[in-house]
């Protein structure tokens, strides 16, 4: 039995097309930004802070993707205007599902990412917890975060190689998606602009509407959209895949000793550290052992001490 097709999206899809619009629009020049300024030593504190907030987004991102996946199985859309022609139909199609792999696909290796407690920046260990908009702990993937170094690490440069260039495949789709509702409102004159955008005229009737495809072909639209985002994402995580690691850079990236009670770090603080130059200080004490006597003297003198090194006011980034 065919669904009756309504003339635009229901008020809750909209809402979460809108919602996720915006929250991935915020993400692209988060995530630039994040990438040069956690190096700088003047901005990483404030780095750290946005990294919190673009995880927070991340995780927001996924649970209204996963919601809005459900509605739109649960619920019929609008059928396409009638003098679209068949490639346009299935391209709309594709892309459509496109959308909900990389909305699914971006926050899931993010967070594969941030389990790995790995930064591909400095190739060290990194253990940063994540706080949902400072209300909860989210807990980081077992398998992984559990895994051996060399797993973890090889997994942090897969999944964070697979996150960037996923991140440019949604601003491929979105200037695509864009430019297509343009078309439709301005050339076409169809109305599919007023699906979402309830406010907008219709467009003329004389369109029609496109034929529903049958159920197979739909799933295998579907499908499309999807397999071609995993094999993107599939492909660059294999390509960041690093090289091992040889002894003396495993020996170099081991995590520094715990610190002294009176510095002590909170579980998932950054293990990186800024120094405060103007309220430390550093003393140094030796040992040393002074010159022999002069010729036919058997005496000499010894003088002993002690070496201390003062280093206060550490600060976390």
């Amino acid at each position: 039995m065919t669904r009756r097709r309504p003339s635009r999206y229901s008020a809750v899809a909209i809402a979460l097309h809108w919602l996720i619009a915006i929250a991935i629009l915020s993400m692209i020049p988060m995530g630039w930004w994040m990438s040069d300024a956690i190096v700088e030593p003047d901005s990483q504190a404030l780095a750290y802070r946005v990294f919190q907030l673009h995880k927070s987004i991340g995780f927001l991102i996924l649970a209204l993707t996963v919601l809005r996946i459900v509605w739109r199985l649960t619920h019929p859309v609008p059928a396409l205007p009638g003098a679209m022609k068949g490639w346009e139909q299935f391209a709309a199609r594709v892309t459509h599902a496109a959308f909900y792999a990389l909305m699914l696909a971006l926050p899931l290796t993010g967070w594969a990412y941030v389990s790995t407690g790995w930064a591909v920046v400095t190739d060290t260990p990194l253990a940063v917890a994540t706080s949902w908009f400072g209300l909860f702990t989210i807990p980081h993937l077992p398998f992984i975060e559990h895994a051996s170094e060399a797993v973890r690490r090889t997994t942090a440069w897969m999944a964070m190689g697979a996150h960037s260039k996923l991140a440019w495949g949604v601003i491929v789709l979105v200037v695509l998606h864009v430019a297509a509702a343009l078309k439709h409102q301005f050339l076409d004159r169809d109305g599919v602009l007023s699906h979402m955008i309830p406010v907008l005229s219709h467009g003329d009737d004389a369109h029609g509407v496109a034929p529903e495809p049958t159920p197979a072909v739909r799933w295998a639209e579907r499908l499309a959209g999807v397999a071609f985002v995993v094999v993107i994402g599939a492909a660059f995580g294999l390509a960041a895949k690093p090289a091992p690691k040889t002894e003396g850079q495993a020996v170099a990236s081991a995590p520094a000793a715990a610190p002294a009670a009176d510095a002590a770090v909170t579980p998932g603080a950054a293990a990186a550290w800024t120094v405060d130059k103007a309220a430390s200080t550093i003393q140094f004490t030796g040992t040393h052992t002074a010159r022999p006597s002069p010729a036919g003297s058997s005496s000499g003198t010894r003088k002993s001490g002690s070496t201390r090194l003062i280093w206060r006011d550490r600060k976390p980034w």
